[in-house]
């Protein structure tokens, strides 16, 4: 066996590997990015839903943990990484 014909058994597990991280491996590391943005980017005021499915008022951050308010007087503390997405103001 030559070594074009070796290259030539290797070529699709090449290509195989470049799909797999354009369909899967590239867009998941920019999703991630993404989300450490938004999470860097609260602030007081902001609504967020978390990823629980409960929907609140930020009230307090710190580095690690976050205060939401859900009524009036239930405040509730999560782990910032439990923030799913920022509710838009309209």
């Amino acid at each position: 066996m030559d070594q074009n014909a070796a290259m030539m058994q290797f070529f699709p597990l090449i290509v195989l590997f470049v799909l797999m991280y354009f369909i899967v491996i590239r867009p998941q590391k920019k999703q991630q990015l993404e989300h450490q943005k938004m999470l860097d980017a609260l602030a007081k005021g902001d609504k967020v839903v978390m990823s629980s499915g409960v929907h609140g008022l930020v009230m307090d951050l710190d580095k690690e943990t976050i205060v939401i308010r859900l009524e009036d007087n239930v405040r509730a503390r999560f782990d910032r990484a439990a923030v799913a997405r920022k509710v838009k103001s309209e």
